[in-house]
C-alpha cells in the first residue's frame, strides 16, 4: 500500500497489486531497484501474531479491529473501491486518483456523521 494521506485520524492509502507498480513504489521510497523474486530487496524485520475481527457497516464500509499478542489494538474503518482511470483533456492519473480519494473521503465522513 502506498500512503496518500497525512494524519492519523484520516489516512489515505492506495493499494497496489501490479508487481511493476509495487517495485516502482519501493524504489521511490527506498532507492532499491529489485523484483518480486528478490523480495523487492526487502528483508523481514518482525513477525507479529495478530487477531483480526472484521465487520461490514452500511453494506460498504469495512470495520477492522486488529490486536497483536502484546495487547496493542488498532481499529480502522475503510472503504475500498476498485477504479480504472483514463486520461483525457489534460488531467493526469494522479489528479484523477486524488479526486476519487476525495469523493471516498466525503462518503466516509457522511457515514461517520450518521453513526
Amino acid at each position: 500500500m502506498a500512503r496518500k494521506g497525512e494524519d492519523f485520524i484520516n489516512q489515505k492509502f492506495e493499494e497496489l497489486s501490479d508487481l511493476r507498480d509495487i517495485s516502482r513504489c519501493i524504489k521511490g521510497i527506498t532507492g532499491i531497484d529489485c523484483v518480486e523474486q528478490d523480495q523487492f530487496g526487502l528483508e523481514r524485520i518482525a513477525t507479529l501474531p495478530m487477531i483480526r475481527k472484521t465487520w461490514i457497516a452500511n453494506k460498504e464500509f469495512k470495520i477492522v479491529l486488529a490486536t497483536v499478542d502484546s495487547g496493542h489494538t488498532v481499529g480502522e474503518v475503510e472503504l475500498q473501491q476498485r477504479k480504472t482511470f483514463k486520461v483525457r483533456g489534460g488531467s493526469s492519473i494522479e489528479q484523477k486518483k486524488q479526486s476519487a480519494m476525495l469523493q471516498i473521503d466525503n462518503m466516509t465522513g457522511k457515514s461517520m456523521e450518521q453513526s
